[in-house]
């Protein structure tokens, strides 16, 4: 009798799990998934769990870190996702359901097909890497600028639909396929946005990312305002004789934050060998909302090093603070410069944990950049 309390009583303290399907209300849809563990909410993204910030429960308030963007569930089953759109507050009506169970995915891989669209340039090129699982495909779009990360479906029959939302970015894909090529429509929000046309090619692969940006003479500089309102030189005394790598960074950028991401654990395992120096160009209509949106990042990932406000609306360009910057392409971008200030590659856009091998490699070469300008040599 004792047992069978005791089970009772432990069994009213476990919470099952509640999964809040989503379908947003504009033409083609966007699905998406919040589950709640326990007393945690999660955005879920394909492979990709994104903790939410509980604010209140009538209405369910939730907000997705870094971002600041809200989701809002009512009783009647609507509610609404808010986005802060360049200082501006959007709206998207959504509906929702609680799912009757929640469905996990079996991210086994049955199939794997790799497609790339024919460029001039290999810059310019796209990549689509198609998965097929036990129950839907996933898939991942890549370019010389980044990845367009996670994207599920919810089933396998073709015409494909997949979706993918990070609170940052919704994008809906639609995928048709005749015989070896593939057309790709991507939709953001609803508004058809870019169209692809692809054929299979197991040996695709792109552009070099350490050949895109090139900077003229081989000489950085800049002098910009820290988030107090300081001035900073890349030639101040903190930075002399220091490697460094300089960031070309946004934290409105979902590759951005990805990358911080890396970096942040990084430097977890790996001593601080080097100088960071964030080059941020926000999309705000005031410097006191930027202000606040970096302050997430440095918070989120428990950052110390230096940030700069180069910009806090997308009026200002990056070659306009950076006129060296030659064929400037991509959020972010990253500058490597050994203790002598000399530069030693530019990276651009970063490709992350949903490109799988491509994230991979980047580790690999991370490291082999870190080697280079920290290596005494290189100072010479």
């Amino acid at each position: 009798m004792l047992q069978l309390l005791l089970w009772f009583i432990l069994s009213m303290n476990v919470q099952a799990n509640i999964n809040y399907h989503i379908d947003f209300d504009f033409s083609p849809g966007l699905k998406t998934n919040i589950l709640k563990i326990q007393n945690n909410y999660y955005l879920i993204n394909g492979e990709e769990q994104i903790q939410l910030e509980y604010k209140q429960d009538k209405p369910l308030t939730l907000v997705v870190p870094i971002y600041g963007s809200t989701f809002i569930l009512f009783e009647n089953n609507l509610g609404k996702w808010q986005r802060d759109y360049k200082g501006k507050i959007i709206e998207h009506p959504l509906r929702w359901q609680l799912a009757n169970k929640t469905h996990k995915y079996d991210w086994k891989i049955q199939e794997q097909t790799k497609f790339a669209n024919k460029t001039e340039k290999a810059r310019d090129r796209k990549i689509l890497v198609l998965k097929k699982h036990a129950h839907n495909y996933s898939a991942n779009i890549q370019s010389s600028s980044g990845d367009y990360r996670y994207l599920t479906s919810v089933n396998q029959s073709f015409p494909l639909w997949l979706y993918g939302h990070d609170g940052a970015f919704g994008l809906t894909v639609k995928i048709t396929m005749q015989n070896e090529n593939a057309e790709i429509v991507i939709y953001s929000y609803g508004k058809e946005s870019e169209v692809l046309h692809l054929k299979k090619d197991e040996l695709a692969t792109l552009a070099n990312a350490g050949s895109i940006t090139r900077i003229k003479n081989n000489q950085l500089n800049f002098r910009l305002e820290d988030l107090s309102g300081k001035l900073i030189s890349l030639n101040d005394t903190r930075f002399k004789d220091k490697p460094k790598i300089v960031q070309i960074f946004g934290s409105w950028c979902p590759n951005c934050i990805d990358e911080a991401q890396f970096i942040a654990n990084y430097l977890k395992t790996n001593p601080k060998s080097f100088e960071i120096i964030t080059l941020c160009f926000e999309r705000m209509d005031d410097r006191a909302k930027s202000i606040q949106s970096i302050k997430k990042v440095i918070k989120r990932f428990q950052f110390d090093h230096t940030f700069l406000l180069a910009s806090f609306n997308s009026q200002t360009k990056v070659p306009e603070v950076l006129p060296m910057l030659e064929d400037f392409q991509a959020f972010p971008t990253s500058i490597y410069l050994n203790a002598k200030n000399e530069i030693l590659a530019v990276h651009t856009g970063f490709n992350g944990p949903a490109t799988g091998e491509l994230f991979t490699n980047f580790q690999k070469e991370f490291a082999h950049l870190v080697q280079m300008i920290t290596s005494k040599s290189s100072a010479r």
